[in-house]
């Protein structure tokens, strides 16, 4: 209508600028330090989707297994340490630093370099 008023803008003030969402279709996205081609994951050909995918699936599964694993091995400290450490009247920080991590390190070791060699197969494999 030709002689509506203009009620998108307030009365003196700039007109507004559009939003920018950050995922434009067609073009490549700059977004965190990450380049994304959005087109590349919806291209029903690529590969890359299912490939983010295995890498993301991965790394969860690995990052899992190690907090789970340092976990038990903190759960198993022996009670002849645990007696040592109130006789020596050690605060719960330096026993934590001085005796359950030392004694807890060789179990999340051996499982890292097995998750790392099991999570570079599937990654191959992907």
């Amino acid at each position: 209508m030709a002689g509506a008023p203009d009620l998108t803008a307030g009365a003196g003030s700039a007109p507004r600028r559009p939003r920018l969402t950050g995922l434009r279709l067609g073009g490549p996205v700059f977004r965190g330090g990450l380049l994304l081609q959005p087109d590349a994951l919806l291209d029903r050909g690529s590969r890359l989707g299912v490939e983010l995918a295995a890498v993301f699936l991965i790394f969860t599964s690995q990052a899992w297994n190690m907090a789970f694993s340092f976990y038990q091995s903190l759960r198993t400290v022996p009670d002849d340490l645990d007696e040592a450490c109130r006789s020596l009247r050690m605060s719960p920080w330096l026993r934590f630093w001085r005796v359950e991590v030392p004694f807890a390190l060789p179990g999340p070791i051996w499982n890292m370099m097995m998750l790392l060699s099991g999570g570079w197969f599937f990654v191959v494999a992907a």
